[in-house]
């Protein structure tokens, strides 16, 4: 009898076919992951082309359910502007939207894990660590400083 895959909810603005960098990191973690857990994606709508393009032709165990969030025209090429800091006030919006969306999908389905993907930092934490319930700490949010991160995983420096 097989078990039933991880459910797991995924924000990860930055993901998508053909790329490299963190757009290319966040779409290799969701495909690869696929073989193993359901995941449904919160991501950028400037993606979404790239995406469904390629999807079909996935060979995945469990191909991923993707939602697709605006952030603006502005926002957007912004974003191809590497350091550009007048970014982060869109992509702050944009995860707020994230958060909306993922507080309705959660009371519409069961995830087992909340996972914020990409990006992250001290700049763009995310929201979805706001449900506690069920999400993965990472070290960039607002309850796990660096330090004690550092000091928990006994990494090296």
């Amino acid at each position: 009898m097989e078990n039933k895959p991880l459910h797991t909810l995924v924000s990860a603005f930055a993901c998508g076919p053909h790329w490299g960098s963190e757009i290319g990191m966040g779409w290799n973690w969701v495909i690869s992951t696929s073989n193993f857990c359901q995941l449904t994606v919160i991501t950028e709508l400037g993606f979404k082309k790239d995406i469904e393009a390629v999807l079909p032709d996935l060979e995945i165990k469990f191909p991923p359910k993707f939602y697709y969030i605006d952030i603006g025209a502005r926002g957007r090429k912004l974003f191809w502007k590497q350091g550009a800091a007048s970014f982060y006030s869109h992509y702050k919006r944009w995860q707020k939207k994230a958060y909306v969306l993922a507080k309705e999908l959660l009371e519409k389905e069961d995830f087992d894990v909340i996972h914020q993907l990409n990006m992250i930092g001290y700049r763009e934490p995310g929201y979805l660590s706001e449900d506690s319930r069920k999400a993965i700490y990472y070290w960039a949010n607002r309850r796990i400083q660096p330090i004690p991160a550092i000091l928990f995983f006994n990494f090296k420096y």
